[in-house]
This record gives structure tokens, C-alpha cells and sequence, in this order.
């Protein structure tokens, strides 16, 4: 099935668009709230701790810090507002983020493959909510 989003054709329905962007942002909401903001992922916070001249007092603000801006970023994705700069916000977020971890905690992060295949499917799913998405 082809549908026609926001003037062009996609081979993903529109009905599947909405679901994919509910989902992403679920995925979102669910790492800011739950993992960072409610203390549920103590390995984050470790991996958080583990920045080069970060002071401990610092950890928690920074944290709690990252864990509003997933949440911020899940009800961007949710809203559908300009979809396409969403998708590289994200990008820009899950490079930084497991780039970062892995730089500087890899050995904290208990499957480094596992990590990278999933935000691989996370951002694979955000790729095609941003391409779909109304500008």
C-alpha cells in the first residue's frame, strides 16, 4: 500500500506513521521519566557519574538534566511538529548520548551491541516518522 504524506508518496500508511511516532516517543518518555528522573536505570546514573570533571554534586542536576530533555524530545516526537528536524534531534541525541557512553563508560554498559541495536531500530523508526511527517 502507498500512501501520499505531506505531498509526497511514502510506502509507509499513514495510519502506521501515527503508530511509529507513538511509539518512538513512548521510548523516549519511558528513558527520561522512568530510567533518569525516577532513579529506575542506577547504570545510567553510574555512566553519568563516570564524565571526565564532573563533580559528584553535579551528577544528579545533570541526570535529571537529560532525563527532561528525552522527555521534551518524546513530546516533540508526539506533537508531530516539524517531524523531519525531530529525526535529527534524535539522531544528534542518540550519537551523543551513546557515543559518549561508550567513550567513557563502555565498561558499564553491560551489552554495548544490544545498546547499539536497539537506538539502531529507535532511530530507524524516528527516520521514517521525520520523512513522513508534515513540515
Amino acid at each position: 500500500m502507498v500512501d501520499v504524506v505531506a505531498g509526497r508518496r511514502s510506502v509507509v500508511p499513514a495510519g502506521a506513521v501515527t503508530l511509529l511516532r507513538v511509539a518512538v516517543a513512548v521510548v523516549w518518555a519511558y528513558e527520561g521519566v522512568w530510567c533518569k528522573l525516577l532513579g529506575r536505570a542506577p547504570e545510567q546514573r553510574a555512566i553519568i557519574a563516570s564524565l571526565p570533571g564532573l563533580p559528584g554534586g553535579l551528577v544528579t542536576p545533570v541526570l535529571v538534566g537529560f532525563g527532561l530533555l528525552e522527555l521534551l524530545l518524546g513530546l516533540w516526537v508526539l506533537s508531530g511538529v516539524r517531524a523531519r528536524l525531530a529525526a535529527y534531534a534524535q539522531l544528534l541525541v542518540l550519537v551523543a548520548a551513546n557515543g559518549g557512553g561508550l567513550l567513557v563508560a563502555g565498561d558499564r554498559i553491560a551489552d554495548p551491541g544490544l545498546l547499539l541495536t536497539q537506538n539502531a531500530v529507535l532511530l530507524a523508526a524516528a527516520w521514517l516518522v521525520g520523512r513522513a511527517g508534515h513540515e
